[in-house]
């Protein structure tokens, strides 16, 4: 997700179709509650209370801003083009890089 919002040059309409419901609902749902706990998770949770890959959900917070941006979400691993070609993209990438011990050549 956040190397796909690196693409627009300026503010524009971006409709992000994932398979995750985590990702979804952690920009729709918890994001800003994180945010304003101090990226600490409500009381209610159980266990570690930090937020897991704060970095990560910073940068995409960072991404979205000045966009209008629509969710749209597709089960994994069903009949949706788009979401079988990427997970075949991933996987390929993940082989790769496992096969050359983490060193990405350009």
């Amino acid at each position: 997700m956040i190397e796909g919002l690196k693409a627009p040059q300026e503010p524009c309409q971006v409709t992000i179709c994932t398979d995750s419901k985590y990702l979804q609902r952690g920009v729709t749902e918890w994001l800003a509650t994180w945010k304003a706990n101090g990226w600490r998770k409500s009381k209610s949770s159980n266990g570690n209370r930090t937020v897991l890959n704060q970095d990560l959900w910073t940068h995409l917070d960072k991404l979205i801003e000045g966009h209008r941006v629509g969710w749209s979400w597709v089960k994994g691993h069903a009949d949706d083009q788009d979401n079988l070609r990427c997970d075949q993209l991933a996987n390929k990438a993940a082989r790769e890089q496992l096969a050359s011990s983490g060193v990405i050549r350009h």
